[in-house]
């Protein structure tokens, strides 16, 4: 689902893993209008055109059905990324080595596995930084990342828990 964020709006994500849901995703028991996301088994058992042509994913798709055959094929073990014994720097390897997983792919799922040392840096985050710690005012990348410097190895919690006060004071104040 991640790669589903990558170089697009969040309107075209949600599209893309309804898209997904809705065509590959086994019904729930007892209501089926609810979908779970597809395994990547049932990714693999589709035909890559197929695929394609259904969940309308541009580029991604290569990389979603060729994971998914991976996995499936047992040549891929995203399972050992659970592996508390990893280091940050391994996992990331690990993840960038993955086709279709860039820097703000990667630091997402670190995220996610527990490694909080890279903060996924996209248009929200910097749109975000840039307001809260700089005024509005045009910044570098540089200094939006030396925000959070400070947290070590808790950056991306450091990072999330100013973007939750912040949506807290909104709804709030609603």
């Amino acid at each position: 689902k991640t790669v589903c964020t990558t170089n697009i709006q969040w309107s075209g994500t949600v599209k893309m893993v309804e898209r997904i849901v809705e065509n590959f995703g086994e019904p729930f028991p007892g209501d089926e209008r609810i979908r779970a996301f597809p395994t990547p088994e049932r990714i693999a058992a589709v035909p890559f055109e197929k695929f394609k042509a259904t969940v309308r994913a541009g580029y991604r798709a290569q990389y979603f059905h060729e994971l998914a055959t991976k996995i499936a094929a047992g040549e891929t073990d995203v399972e050992a990324l659970l592996d508390g014994e990893l280091s940050s720097k391994e996992v990331r390897k690990r993840l960038l080595g993955i086709k279709g997983v860039g820097p703000y792919a990667a630091a997402t799922l670190q995220m996610l596995l527990g490694h909080y040392d890279e903060v996924a840096v996209d248009t929200e985050f910097m749109s975000f930084v840039t307001k809260r710690h700089f005024g509005g005012e045009k910044t570098p990348m540089k200094e939006m990342l030396a925000v959070y410097e400070d947290w070590g190895k808790w950056k991306y919690l450091a990072y999330w828990f100013e973007v939750w006060s912040e949506f807290q004071k909104k709804v709030e104040f609603s």
